[in-house]
C-alpha cells in the first residue's frame, strides 16, 4: 500500500495512503486503524493513492460503521480524482492522470 502516515491532532487524526490499496495489503491499514483510540474523529486521505480496490472500498465502510457504533467519527476522503469502475457505490476507483 506504500506509505501510511498520519498526525494527531488531539480531535483529528489523519491517515494518508498512497501507492495502491489493494486486498493483500488491507490487513497493514487495518492493523494502523485499530492502533487509534476510540472517539476520535479519523480521516482516511486517498488523493495519492494511485488505485483503491474494491474490496478495500467494502472493508473501510465496515469498518467506519463499527467505528461510529463506538462513539467515534469516521470519512474516507480523497477520492475526488479517481474514476469509479463501475456504478456500485464501494467500486474500485483508479486516479485520473492529468496530463
Amino acid at each position: 500500500m506504500g506509505e501510511v502516515r498520519s498526525h494527531d491532532n488531539e480531535e483529528f487524526f489523519h491517515v494518508y495512503v498512497n501507492d495502491a490499496a489493494v486486498f493483500s495489503k488491507y490487513i497493514s491499514l487495518k492493523n494502523y486503524l485499530d492502533a487509534i483510540p476510540q472517539g476520535k474523529h479519523i480521516l482516511v486521505h486517498f488523493s495519492e493513492a494511485r488505485l483503491v480496490d474494491h474490496t478495500v472500498m467494502e472493508h473501510l465502510h465496515h469498518y467506519e460503521n463499527d467505528y461510529i457504533s463506538q462513539g467515534g467519527k469516521f470519512e474516507v476522503i480523497g477520492l475526488e480524482k479517481h474514476k469509479s469502475i463501475s456504478h456500485y457505490p464501494l467500486a474500485a476507483r483508479k486516479l485520473i492522470e492529468f496530463i
